[in-house]
């Protein structure tokens, strides 16, 4: 989907719009979900994590899910449309996001990412943070660390 957005939006970009300013070039802006950890183990523990919050906030609405409910709604068609949401996430050491990041950045010539740090557990997320700020800079050219 978010391939198509950026087709559509660089095949549909109007440089005489009524908001475009002189000289107005498109400009693609993609949100994107990371998790960066210091361990791939740590990584994929977060994203279960917030993978099961997504699935406890959508699904167990009427009553609390508990660990076998959610691990069986997983693979059910309600759960993997929930699951699908998060489909466009990178997950894993720096090295494995920044260079899904790059990966995207050149299928869908995005000029702009908004990272969401998923990272279910606070102290993972300001890490991830912590990792990402060093790499970060123009969207497909990230730095060396």
């Amino acid at each position: 989907m978010l391939h198509e957005a950026a087709r559509v939006y660089r095949q549909n970009f109007d440089t005489e719009g009524p908001l475009a300013p002189a000289g107005a070039t498109p400009w693609f802006m993609a949100a994107v979900n990371v998790i960066a950890a210091d361990s791939a183990d740590d990584a994929r523990e977060q994203q279960a994590k917030t993978e099961d919050e997504w699935l406890q906030s959508a699904l167990g609405r009427v009553q609390q899910l508990d660990a076998d409910q959610l691990a069986a709604v997983r693979h059910h068609p309600q759960g993997q449309q929930v699951l699908a949401m998060l489909s466009q996430s990178y997950v894993g050491e720096v090295d494995t996001v920044t260079d899904g990041l790059d990966r995207l950045a050149a299928e869908i010539k995005a000029d702009e990412f908004i990272l969401v740090n998923m990272a279910h557990d606070e102290a993972y997320g300001l890490r991830a943070l912590e990792l990402l700020a060093p790499v970060a800079g123009p969207v497909g050219q990230h730095r060396q660390h």
